[in-house]
């Protein structure tokens, strides 16, 4: 199986959450600790993320086995605990697939991955028009302080390349 990844590259809604440096889509393409990351503080607090077009075009994919949101992040507090995020996937007009990612009270951001999912948020199975409407929507789900950090966002594709024909006859390639 073949794979790409989908990085943020916009933000469709906010309320709350803020990038510590440049935008927050920005902040969330890659694990890069606390040089770029986006926070929020208050419970309830909600960001959308979209994403790039995938990589590969539809002619070489076959089809989709799965999509995982891969992530890290942190809650810069002390003590036990940590603090969650939900996390719901939007295609279109449809969502779902939602799960609470807690982060673990830490000074290194940890990595903090969602479920493999096979179908789409309707239940179907997943369509190349699905990853190019995308987004994941964020929201703080912990009324505790400080903030906390994340600062990577991304979808694994997990695909079936198409077979190219490349037939030999008679010892050559035509």
């Amino acid at each position: 199986m073949a794979t790409m990844t989908l990085t943020p590259d916009g933000l469709s809604a906010s309320t709350g959450w803020a990038a510590n440096t440049g935008t927050i889509n920005a902040a969330l393409e890659a694990n890069d600790g606390d040089t770029t990351y986006a926070e929020a503080g208050t419970d309830t607090e909600t960001c959308t993320l979209t994403f790039s077009a995938p990589s590969v075009a539809e002619s070489g994919i076959s089809s989709i086995t799965s999509v995982q949101f891969l992530t890290f992040g942190r809650f810069p507090a002390r003590g036990s605990g940590g603090t969650n995020v939900d996390f719901e996937y939007e295609v279109g007009a449809s969502s779902g697939l939602g799960e609470t990612i807690n982060y673990p009270n830490s000074s290194p951001h940890a990595s903090r991955d969602g479920t493999v999912r096979t179908v789409n948020p309707t239940g179907s199975a997943w369509t190349y028009s699905n990853l190019e409407d995308a987004q994941i929507v964020l929201t703080k789900n912990t009324a505790s302080s400080p903030d906390v950090r994340i600062t990577m966002v991304n979808i694994l594709v997990t695909y079936a390349a198409k077979a190219t024909d490349n037939a030999v006859f008679f010892g050559t390639n035509f």
